[in-house]
């Protein structure tokens, strides 16, 4: 199959910004930043919990560090997000798109700042062991899910006549 742009009948031709099935408006362009979300999901979920009526003082303790967290880490990657999202907007205002499509490639940055945030929230509070180690947890899923989103861009941009 063959396509061929014909040139318009009136009017000069015009340049065509985020067209669509290029690299800057297509959807494999933001996959690393779904893994990195789908990771930090991931992440968060609390597996292997003994039953309610089993609970050691201990299990009661970890459960607390564990919810304060997760709930430390979502909070400060909605606060993160929201902030960048307004200054993009702020920086060029008839570009209303631009600050999402912006987020959307430099997500995993703003889960690093999080993950940062949450840390320092988690010093100043002198959280249990268990805090640091579900925020490591967070992070170092966060940061393989953006890693096989990378790998998925990868293989969706890629030219496959040069492969093989």
């Amino acid at each position: 199959m063959n396509l061929f742009a014909h040139p318009p009948e009136r009017r000069r031709r015009g340049t065509v910004l985020l067209q669509g099935g290029c690299t800057c408006c297509s959807c494999c362009c933001c996959v690393h930043s779904a893994g990195g979300v789908l990771g930090a999901i991931y992440g968060s979920l609390r597996r292997g919990a003994p039953a309610p009526e089993a609970e050691t003082p201990r299990d009661v303790v970890r459960k607390e560090a564990v919810r304060t967290t997760v709930k430390a880490y979502w909070l400060s990657f909605t606060v993160v997000t929201t902030v960048s999202l307004f200054i993009a907007t702020l920086t060029n205002p008839e570009e209303l798109i631009l600050g999402p499509i912006l987020i959307g490639f430099c997500l995993p940055i703003c889960q690093l700042v999080a993950s940062l945030a949450t840390w320092v929230f988690l010093i100043s509070k002198d959280r249990p062991r268990e805090c640091y180690r579900r925020l490591g947890r967070l992070t170092l899923f966060g940061f393989l899910g953006g890693l096989v989103g990378t790998l998925g861009t990868w293989l969706t941009l890629a030219d496959w006549r040069l492969l093989g």
